[in-house]
């Protein structure tokens, strides 16, 4: 009888560890990203410079490590330009990171982006501006790459400064 459950036991034990680790594999694909702040260093019509910050929440147990993105940058659906690197950046366990992007422009330069309509609601109405971020990021967890993470948050500038009236939407 000891033995009928000291085997039950280690049966029990190693398929809660299978489900245990498949769950894990599981998370390891799911992430989510918000964009939560900004800060404009150059508004002309010259030059369009803005930092974003993009949030990423890491859902499972397991230490990740972003290695690398790659994202097109847009400015009210027109593309600006591509976001690159190569830094590998440490998310902890059920933790949040964030990735500094930089979008920067000339207008004069991109033919979607050099027309009056463009520019005046770019200059005049800053809060406004919808900024889309798509494309995607490649993490590994116990060296263990899943693949690349497809990314695509598209929000206006207003929206991603939390403030009591239009917080951010959060990651669950």
């Amino acid at each position: 009888m000891k033995k009928v459950l000291i085997i039950s036991g280690i049966l029990v034990g190693i398929g809660a560890l299978a489900w245990y680790l498949k769950r894990q594999a599981n998370l390891l694909m799911e992430y989510c990203f918000n964009m939560v702040g900004y800060n404009i260093t150059t508004l002309t019509r010259d030059r369009i410079t803005i930092e974003l910050k993009l949030q990423i929440k890491n859902k499972s147990d397991l230490e990740v490590t972003v290695n690398s993105y790659d994202f097109s940058a847009y400015l009210n659906g027109a593309y600006v330009t591509k976001i690159r690197s190569n830094k590998p950046q440490k998310i902890a366990p059920k933790g949040f990171s964030v990735l500094y992007l930089l979008i920067d422009v000339e207008p004069r330069k991109n033919k979607d982006l050099s027309n009056w309509a463009f520019l005046s609601q770019i200059l005049f109405d800053v809060a406004n501006i919808k900024v889309k971020i798509a494309g995607g990021v490649s993490v590994s967890a116990l060296g263990i790459s899943p693949g690349v993470i497809p990314v695509d948050v598209e929000m206006k500038l207003k929206q991603m400064l939390p403030d009591s009236k239009n917080p951010s939407p959060p990651c669950v």
